[in-house]
């Protein structure tokens, strides 16, 4: 059912669920501790400070000119064999398999560009993931990998 929602220091005074022509959230003022009324019950909720990461999905176009023109960290997560059969020139191999397992080598990337390229956009839109939830905040996926790079006529090297 329907529930009145209250937070009386921020003067929030809604109900919930909204109509769905509404936005299904409340936007909140200030960052802190507040003691809430949810129709029958109260509790207190701790409201925290949002800093979306910026996370883009690229075409080969887009890749290639952020490239040209800044020096984000090139993260490929392909297999080792795949690598060495051609990948963009500056690039960094660290297999998706065991991405997780290495993030200690990416913290110093933590705030800075990366750009994540696998074979075809599956697996590095997985480590775009991983390194989002890791708390990385500016990640560029190369949505339809390097295969599309390549039909694109872009260069690799071996």
């Amino acid at each position: 059912g329907i529930s009145h929602f209250k937070i009386p220091e921020l003067d929030i005074d809604v109900f919930m669920p909204k109509p769905e022509t509404e936005k299904p959230y409340v936007k909140m003022k200030v960052s802190g501790n507040f003691e809430f009324f949810l129709g029958e019950h109260r509790g207190v909720i701790h409201v925290l400070e949002f800093t979306e990461a910026h996370y883009r999905e690229i075409t080969a176009e887009e890749a290639s000119e952020i490239l040209a023109n800044t020096s984000p960290f090139l993260l490929d997560v392909r297999t080792e064999g795949e690598f060495n059969s051609g990948h963009i020139e500056g690039a960094d191999l660290l297999p998706v398999q065991i991405l997780a397992a290495n993030l200690d080598k990416l913290k110093e990337y933590k705030n800075e560009d990366i750009l994540i390229y696998c074979q075809s956009g599956n697996r590095s839109t997985v480590a775009a993931q991983i390194l989002i939830d890791a708390g990385f905040t500016n990640i560029y996926n190369l949505r339809y990998g390097i295969g599309d790079w390549i039909r694109k006529g872009y260069q690799v090297v071996k």
